[in-house]
């Protein structure tokens, strides 16, 4: 295995035989080694796959988990292209992603193909293919226990869903809050993509909608020390507050906020937050 695994790296790197083994051993040696037909020593092989550009703990991982990439890489990934809005990259890891389906049928390589084909079509401004999201919606409101693999799912899905379903969803993720193994980490992500929420709905000023989901929030929060989480939706409680009419209120609450970040050293974000809040006063 572990030769084949080597072909396959060298062969990644577009090195020859004769490149990878020079001065280290004969390319009849390594072409054996690498068809698992001979033994190599630790000393060569560390000095191989230093020539390889990969260290031996890298090797490790791609050994006892070939699909080099998680579902959290593919989500930083995905960050990644949508800022750079470059169509190549998109269609690059579409490819990837349909190499993975065809080799694992994992679920999840199909939901990542749908989602970058429908992010593909959102920069591009062409249509959204609904029957797609709708396989993404589906799935989610069938599973009965949601995990972290779920709520970052629905968070990327979230700007092609209806306020009707984004809602409906969002009421599902927070009754699994009990049945998950690491519950801090459920609560802070699905905390997070309320966040997003609470923002898109105000600035529709889909007031019922976003109280809601500011609610549920705050609700999944108590008894947590997921401070930064708690003062997020105070500050947008206060949003909410000012732009339903209760200027005095909401600006306190937003300004208690500030001051909150202020105080735990996150001058950055606090001053973001003062720029928000003084546009919605302009």
């Amino acid at each position: 295995m572990i030769g084949h695994k080597l072909r396959q790296i060298r062969k990644s790197r577009n090195l020859t035989l004769q490149e990878t083994v020079n001065g280290i051993a004969s390319v009849p040696f390594l072409s054996s080694v690498e068809n698992n037909k001979s033994d190599i020593t630790v000393k060569k092989f560390s000095r191989i796959i230093e020539r390889l550009n990969i260290s031996e703990s890298e090797l490790y991982q791609l050994l006892i988990n070939p699909e080099v990439d998680s579902q959290s890489d593919f989500n930083e990934n995905l960050f990644t292209i949508l800022k750079s809005e470059d169509i190549f990259l998109f269609e690059l890891t579409i490819e990837k992603e349909k190499r993975y389906y065809s080799k694992n049928k994992n679920m999840r390589h199909r939901h990542n193909i749908i989602l970058l084909e429908q992010y593909k079509n959102y920069c591009l401004k062409s249509p959204i293919n609904e029957q797609q999201i709708k396989k993404l919606y589906q799935y989610l409101y069938s599973v009965d226990q949601w995990g972290i693999y779920e709520c970052n799912l629905f968070g990327n899905c979230v700007i092609f869903l209806s306020a009707e379903k984004i809602i409906q969803l969002y009421h599902i993720a927070g009754k699994n809050i009990a049945k998950v193994t690491d519950k801090k980490q459920y609560i802070q992500i699905i905390s997070r993509i309320g966040f997003n929420i609470v923002i898109n709905l105000l600035d529709k000023n889909d007031f019922p909608n976003a109280f809601d989901v500011i609610q549920i929030i705050k609700k999944n929060l108590e008894e947590t020390d997921l401070y930064y989480e708690v003062n997020k939706i105070n500050y947008l409680y206060g949003v909410y507050l000012l732009k339903t009419g209760k200027k005095s209120e909401g600006l306190t609450k937003m300004e208690e906020a500030i001051h909150f970040m202020y105080k735990m050293g996150d001058n950055t974000n606090a001053i973001v937050h003062k720029q928000k809040m003084e546009s919605y006063l302009s």
